[in-house]
């Protein structure tokens, strides 16, 4: 288990204070109390998208869809993987083999987002339940 890297979490820091305070100072229909809370979750919630998607890449969601794409493709076209120079056709190769997909350099690390996303997502439900 890796730690946490300070600098990726300094980042998503700046990131989300910056989007909170564009949120706050951009959206001047309600009141201040509301801009603070709204501001709070706009800033939660981008980094929380971006540790989901991170989260999925680590557990190879996007492998599997290649993975399946390819079988699709073999299936519709069965000429798709085989040899075209082999004119007997006799080998035909079967839909359970399938080739492993090469292997990746693992994906950055999904915790810094998620952390800093749920830290701002709480701080919004605090401030409401204090602020309101």
């Amino acid at each position: 288990m890796s730690a946490l890297s300070s600098k990726r979490l300094r980042t998503y820091f700046l990131v989300s204070i910056v989007t909170g305070i564009l949120y706050v100072s951009l959206n001047r229909d309600s009141k201040s109390t509301y801009q603070i809370i709204d501001g709070l979750f706009a800033a939660g919630v981008l980094p929380m998208v971006a540790g989901l998607f991170l989260l999925s890449k680590s557990m190879d969601a996007f492998d599997l869809k290649a993975y399946a794409k390819d079988k699709l493709n073999k299936r519709s076209n069965p000429s798709f993987g085989t040899d075209s120079s082999d004119s007997s056709g006799t080998e035909e190769k079967s839909d359970t083999d399938a080739a492993p997909l090469p292997k990746k350099e693992s994906a950055p690390s999904f915790r810094e987002p998620l952390l800093v996303g749920v830290i701002f997502c709480l701080a919004s439900i605090v401030s409401s339940m204090i602020l309101l």
